[in-house]
């Protein structure tokens, strides 16, 4: 496969290479040719094998074309889309062209710059080639990269679809001011290693008032940082308060003087006073993060490490500031083996008294030495000690720690959040980040995760403040709400079985069960999971159906049904429900498989909001109903609806039932489903007519006194009758129950055995 796309890859090159006299003409057929061979040379054979010969040929004589004339020392951008009409060649993407002088940087500043312009790149080609230009910057010569005379760089970018000219132009000048810094940071490459080299001389000649070990461990650092561990990008001197410090170069891309490290270094007067506290501490070195992010390399907060300035009296009187980024190489290597770092660790492992061979030496190593890099280079000792102990009093402890640093200069905090492996999930972060960005009313500019062996996730998050508006948080109790966001839906179930059941109970019936379903616990609160937990229990036990009503989160009213083995049929539970006068507007069914892989499905069905009431006893009685007609005990028909409306149970109801039977057995004109209307629409009289049976014929509650009383209420309420075939039917009622002589209604079945519904 690979040899048949290669070998595709250079017939549609050669073929490309025919069509140049054909496209356009050009001066020079045989360079032409050449410069299209060079230009796909290290494209990859995909992205080059599903093009067509004349897209090919028109990228690259577009490039050519545009190449041909360049001020020396300046980049030339374009950014454009292809017209077939004009140009010969298409593209599905806008195309970014740009011919420079070649040096480091380019492409990764180019794409990145494209990237944070919300553009995607798709496609990058990028030859070298050695060029001459003539005065007027027009090209003479060209040949391969290795060749004589001046190495550029063509780009040939591809990039998302932009048809809007203001876009376009708005891309071209970001680009231009991307390059512009990559050429300043290129050129006084050597310089600031020069400065670097000289300041380093300076400490040891001409020392600042501070101690030597210090001095000592600053300039180890400073060869350190020279020793391909940082790139550097800019240099500049900041005097402070008047003094007159030596003018020394401004350097990369600090030559511009606009150009912003720190908010307010330039007049410290106007900083917080703990600011300023920082700014003029006695301590050679400041290692920090600079509020820019660099566009030269890679994007990412740029890093600044400035040395202090000090008068004969020991005053910072300024600060000499090298602006760059740690290299690869700086976050790779061990703490112990960088200076100044390897400092701190070395009291932080002193301070906490371990010894470097014990399991909790070697961990406490670990810890530094996995730290976020950043962190160990801004943080002082007494913060860092703090923070490392803490960590390491976590262990194998299954919990969320915070651990919080505010920048010195106020312009952020940066938060550690350390949670347990298998509870991180992106949601999860997002809640973290949420939180945060409250507590110190800013807003996360950045986060950092980190997964190793650990139990432990570790998620940074740099949360941008401002200055002079940090709030003071208590970091306990925001630590206390991280953990409530960060507490499972199995944790919040845990819990509410124990309080409901007993721990030992709980843990029982949750072990009966395999883990929940995620639809479930996205649609089940934990005190609802609980209330579920008896019922599946009772169906996996064998009850044919269990049903449960109870309140939706969202407040509407919500119907649950337990069945083990298959799922509820709706087409033959919905006419029981409507019967029973509810009214069902959606459902959804979940799988919940027991541990010895038995199934029980909970259908979770949404009520249209109703005035009857559902709740308690009231809920109790409809659950019974809805079993008991779904079993066969009780008949499927508008009688059930009294159950709600009239307070009635299912068993109840049976009488009114047989009544309105034996009204039709005795040519009554009215129909079944009339008799039932009529009942539902006077559930008071219907319910009294209940109590009147129960209470002539009930022997353990004989009382014909109150028999008495609920005849007069029943007529009372008969007087507010306003149909009268309804009328007629609750009087009859009233009649058949005063002319009943015995029933067998409340005969006691045997021993053990279930009430009769009949």
């Amino acid at each position: 496969m690979a040899i048949a796309i290669e070998a595709r890859k250079a017939g549609l090159v050669r073929k490309a290479e025919a069509l140049v006299g054909e496209m356009r003409a050009v001066e020079d057929e045989p360079t032409a040719k050449r410069v299209i061979a060079e230009f796909y040379e290290h494209v990859p054979p995909a992205d080059v094998a599903e093009r067509s010969p004349r897209e090919l040929c028109g990228a690259a004589l577009a490039l050519l074309d545009f190449a041909k004339r360049r001020r020396p020392g300046k980049a030339k951008i374009r950014a454009y889309n292809p017209d077939p009409a004009d140009d010969g060649w298409s593209s599905p993407h806008t195309i970014v062209e740009i011919v420079n002088d070649d040096m480091p940087f380019l492409v990764d500043s180019v794409t990145a710059a494209i990237n944070a312009s919300d553009r995607v790149v798709h496609l990058v080609i990028h030859p070298i080639f050695s060029v001459r230009r003539g005065p007027d910057g027009r090209l003479s010569d060209i040949s391969a990269g290795n060749g004589e005379g001046v190495r550029e760089s063509w780009m040939h970018v591809e990039i998302t679809a932009e048809s809007d000219p203001a876009g376009l132009a708005e891309l071209t000048q970001r680009l231009d001011g991307t390059l512009a810094q990559v050429r300043a940071a290129v050129a006084d490459w050597s310089e600031m290693r020069e400065v670097l080299r000289r300041v380093i001389d300076e400490l040891a000649s001409a020392k600042p008032p501070l101690a030597a070990g210090e001095i000592a461990e600053a300039r180890d650092f400073l060869r350190w940082l020279e020793d391909d561990n940082f790139t550097f990008l800019g240099y500049r001197e900041y005097p402070f308060g008047g003094h007159a410090l030596p003018a020394g170069p401004a350097l990369g891309i600090l030559r511009d003087e606009g150009y912003r490290v720190f908010g307010g270094l330039r007049d410290l007067a106007s900083l917080p006073p703990d600011v300023q506290e920082f700014v003029r501490r006695r301590e050679l070195l400041i290692i920090t993060k600079s509020d820019r992010r660099s566009n030269v390399h890679r994007s990412a907060h740029m890093d600044a490490i400035g040395l202090r300035r000090f008068d004969a009296g020991g005053e910072v009187v300024g600060v000499r500031l090298f602006l760059g980024l740690f290299t690869s190489l700086a976050y790779s290597r061990s703490p112990r083996a960088i200076p100044v770092l390897r400092v701190k660790v070395r009291h932080v492992v002193e301070r906490s008294g371990l010894s470097p061979a014990s399991h909790d030496g070697k961990a406490l190593f670990h810890i530094l030495d996995s730290f976020p890099r950043d962190e160990l280079f801004q943080a002082d000792e007494a913060a860092l000690f703090a923070t490392v102990i803490g960590i390491l009093d976590l262990q194998e402890r299954q919990r969320i720690a915070l651990f919080v640093r505010k920048d010195p200069l106020e312009r952020f905090v940066s938060c550690l959040v350390y949670v347990p492996r298998e509870r991180y999930d992106t949601p999860l972060r997002q809640r973290f980040a949420a939180l945060l960005a409250e507590a110190f009313k800013g807003e996360v500019s950045a986060f950092y995760t980190h997964l190793d062996d650990s139990v432990f996730a570790r998620i940074q998050f740099i949360v941008r403040t401002t200055r002079g508006a940090v709030p003071a948080v208590d970091v306990a109790g925001l630590e206390a709400r991280l953990a409530e966001a960060g507490r499972s839906w199995t944790d919040r179930l845990e819990e509410a079985a124990s309080a409901a059941f007993g721990e030992a109970e709980a843990r029982r019936q949750l072990r009966a069960l395999k883990p929940f379903p995620p639809a479930y616990q996205a649609r089940t609160g934990a005190v609802a999971a609980v209330a579920d937990l008896v019922p599946i229990g009772k169906v996996l036990a064998g009850s044919p159906l269990e049903v449960a009503l109870h309140p939706r989160d969202d407040d509407a009213p919500g119907l649950r049904i337990y069945r083990a083995g298959e799922p509820v049929v709706l087409s033959d539970i919905l006419p029981i429900i409507e019967n029973l006068g509810l009214r069902v507007v959606a459902e959804e069914p979940f799988r919940i498989e027991s541990a010895e892989g038995t199934v029980a499905w909970v259908h979770e069905l949404a009520l249209a909001p109703t005035a009857l009431p559902l709740a308690d006893a009231a809920g109790e009685r409809l659950a019974e109903a809805l079993v008991a007609v779904w079993t066969g005990r009780v008949d499927n028909d508008g009688f059930n609806r009294l159950v709600a409306s009239a307070g009635l149970s299912a068993r109840q109801v049976v009488i009114l039932r047989l009544y309105g039977k034996i009204l039709r057995q005795a040519g009554s004109p009215f129909s079944q489903a009339y008799i039932e209307s009529a009942l539902s629409r006077h559930p008071e009289i219907a319910r009294r007519l209940v109590r009147l049976f129960e209470k002539r014929f009930d022997p353990e509650a004989q009382a014909p006194l109150a028999a008495v009383g609920e005849i007069q209420a029943i007529e009372h309420g008969l007087n507010a009758v306003e149909s009268l075939d309804e009328d007629r039917i609750l009087r009859s009622y009233l009649t058949l129950v005063l002319k009943t002589l015995r029933t067998n209604y409340f005969q006691r079945p045997p021993s053990g055995a279930p009430k009769p519904y009949l």
